[in-house]
């Protein structure tokens, strides 16, 4: 073996399992924390901005605090990647702007809260922000306004947590790009006002006693025929989930409806605020129970043009007028059911059929 060939394979035999170890151990190195201070200006790209005077990179965890800067936080010519973002306890209200068209933020946190505001504080992002990886949306105090377009994950869900009384704002584009999941979860209340009729292709499942508030046409889809855009809402005897439709609205999904009994009877699954119409399909996941709308303002009608896929008794509410269009006339709609239906085998229900 000549000598050349044998500092070679000495070389490789040592050399490669340092390498991996280091490869290894900086894999398994935690996310660094940087805070914002906005010394300087509201640039997020300039070093003098952060505690420390170094800028996060991709893979950092991002915490904002009180701040002298709030205002007019930007992009600083380039989009940004970063683990997650917290808006810490007390914490100020922070806007965040583009500095140039296109510009986002993205959190590529997988599986875990990449979005967090505990701050008590209303944080706006005028700028894209980007959830494609799979990141977990947390509100436990304060709100969250998204006017820039927003991406949701194309290969995995995403869960929107909240308190209760905080508000996931949604005016800008909502982009999904596949039949994935928004699952809202326990106290998440979700506002969307704008049309996505042409981006929008995900399915949203509201848990629990989340909410979501519906106020332009489209806004959480429309049906191409193609994609399900289904919209689940549970009911049951303890889950008091509520879609909401306002602002003269159209919505055209596929709405699987879980009827509703026991305790929340008369519990509405659709609100309707003015004069809105459902469209495409709706259908309860059995034939026990009520499906309850609910069309609440004086003078106003909610318009049911849906396919009705299933038999199950319908129950108005509110003081507007509920249409339905002729052929579903066969399902019934009672004001006010003197019975309240259970599942199989209660003694509630009432065993009429439409």
């Amino acid at each position: 073996m000549s000598s050349m060939s044998f500092l070679f394979q000495a070389t490789t035999k040592y050399l490669l399992p340092i390498c991996a170890l280091v490869f290894l151990t900086a894999a398994s190195l935690p996310a660094v924390v940087v805070t914002w201070s906005g010394a300087t200006d509201g640039d997020l790209s300039d070093p003098t901005n952060w505690v420390g005077g170094v800028a996060p990179v991709a893979g950092d965890d991002v915490v904002f605090e009180t701040s002298a800067t709030t205002t007019s936080l930007f992009t600083g010519g380039m989009s940004h990647s970063w683990n997650t973002i917290t808006f810490s306890t007390g914490g100020s209200a922070f806007t965040f702007d583009e500095s140039a068209s296109g510009e986002s933020i993205q959190v590529t946190t997988n599986g875990g809260n990449g979005l967090v505001n505990d701050s008590g504080s209303t944080q706006i992002f005028n700028c894209g922000f980007d959830l494609s990886v799979k990141p977990y949306v947390r509100i436990n105090s304060g709100d969250v306004v998204f006017n820039g377009s927003l991406t949701l994950p194309s290969a995995n869900s995403t869960y929107w947590y909240g308190d209760g009384t905080s508000t996931i704002t949604i005016n800008g584009t909502l982009n999904s790009t596949s039949e994935k999941n928004l699952v809202l979860r326990t106290g998440s209340v979700v506002e969307v006002n704008s049309n996505n009729a042409t981006t929008a292709f995900g399915r949203v499942y509201p848990e629990n006693d989340a909410v979501i508030r519906v106020t332009d046409d489209y806004g959480i889809g429309q049906d191409n025929g193609t994609n399900l855009l289904e919209v689940k809402l549970r009911g049951g005897s303890s889950m008091p989930v509520l879609l909401e439709v306002s602002g003269d609205s159209t919505l055209d999904n596929w709405f699987n409806i879980e009827p509703r009994y026991g305790t929340l009877y008369e519990t509405p699954h659709v609100r309707s605020i003015g004069d809105n119409t459902i469209e495409g399909t709706i259908r309860g996941n059995n034939r026990d129970g009520l499906i309850n709308l609910e069309s609440v303002t004086p003078e106003t009608t909610l318009t049911i043009t849906a396919d009705i896929r299933q038999e199950n008794n319908y129950s108005g509410h509110g003081d507007g007028l509920k249409r339905f269009q002729e052929y579903q006339l066969l399902h019934r709609l009672h004001r006010h059911p003197r019975r309240h239906p259970g599942p199989r085998g209660d003694s509630r229900r009432d065993g009429r059929r439409p």
